[in-house]
């Protein structure tokens, strides 16, 4: 309904009004009116209402001091109730696919808040807590949909799951690993994962697994020094297979003692490398002495640390220590020097 001042009524009031309507207020008899007398409502807000103003003999005179506090009156009222509508909110916006938490009301005050989840398989995206302010409700979260895989489109790409599940359904942003059925292969490309795929707004992009080339097949298995294959070797192999070496006894293997037949070509073998022999005569020579613990070893491997001490009396000729460890380095051994005290 429209603000009225005292001493006015509406000509042909309703109920309710809409954005644009207009409405005319007249005063009573012996009062004049001071202001527009036609208000009008634009968005929810009625423009400012005339006054009524007693008179004489048809006379203008300036309105009483009771007359102004009275239209005032009106007026703070009016606009008082004005900012609670406004401040207040109507009840909080449906989300597709999501569900509110909160308790429904036909208002919520300002400040109040509400709480939304989402459906099964349906992720929410921003916040899941909505705030009135002034009126309004702060943004709303989406709920995004799920992906669903499509089994015919599974088939048509030649790829399977990579991992084994009951439930075809996919969140969004889920990672999806598919692997290629048997006989079939990704294609050349530069991905590192190319059966990595990720569900997007409930859409999926498919890897595609194209039929294998057939593969030729590998000789037999080069040979290593110091080395030998731990099966012996055939004529030929199938691509895909593979043989595994071993080293000779204080070898040291290095790189992977399994190699596989790619295309016609074998990966690279390992190599042995040979261990440190420990000299009774360069110990000897530099007057070095091997630790108790190491007794009665002879062979080292590559990379194993060796301990010696020099003989009584005699210190290291660089160090001036007594105790060493030396590594031993591809079959060789870098013996400390010590000498008697004052040389």
């Amino acid at each position: 309904p429209p603000p009225l001042p005292p001493h006015a009524h509406v000509i042909a009031a309703r109920r309710t009004y809409h954005n644009g309507d207009k409405v005319r207020i007249q005063c009573q008899s012996k009062f004049e009116i001071r202001g527009s007398e036609e208000i009008q409502c634009e968005k929810g807000k009625w423009t400012s209402p005339p006054i009524c103003i007693g008179s004489i003999n048809k006379q203008e005179s300036e309105p009483t001091s009771l007359e102004l506090d009275a239209a005032i009156r009106t007026s703070k009222t009016y606009h008082s109730e004005e900012m609670k509508i406004q401040q207040s909110c109507t009840s909080p916006p449906v989300i597709k696919n999501g569900v509110l938490l909160s308790p429904l009301l036909l208002s919520y005050k300002n400040g109040s808040s509400v709480e939304y989840s989402c459906q099964l398989y349906h992720f929410l995206d921003g916040p899941s807590t909505v705030y009135c302010k002034q009126g309004n409700w702060t943004e709303q979260p989406t709920c995004l949909d799920p992906c669903i895989l499509n089994v015919t489109a599974i088939n048509n790409n030649n790829i399977e799951l990579k991992w084994r599940r009951e439930e075809l359904m996919f969140l969004h942003g889920d990672l999806i690993e598919f692997e290629c059925k048997e006989g079939y292969d990704f294609p050349q490309t530069t991905l590192l994962s190319p059966g990595r795929t990720q569900c997007n707004h409930g859409r999926l992009t498919y890897p595609k697994c194209v039929l294998k080339a057939p593969m030729e097949k590998c000789d037999s298995p080069p040979s290593i020094a110091n080395g030998a294959l731990t099966l012996p070797p055939l004529a030929q192999y199938e691509s895909g297979s593979s043989v595994q070496y071993s080293c000779y006894d204080y070898h040291f293997l290095q790189g992977s003692e399994r190699i596989y037949c790619s295309a016609g070509q074998w990966t690279s073998p390992p190599v042995c490398i040979e261990p440190c022999t420990l000299s009774k005569n360069e110990m000897e020579k530099n007057n070095v002495l091997l630790e108790g613990f190491y007794e009665n070893q002879v062979y080292f491997y590559h990379g194993d640390y060796v301990g010696f001490y020099c003989k009584q009396n005699h210190f290291g000729e660089e160090s001036g220590t007594t105790l060493f460890q030396v590594q031993c380095k591809r079959g060789q051994l870098e013996y400390p020097r010590c000498v008697k005290r004052g040389k």
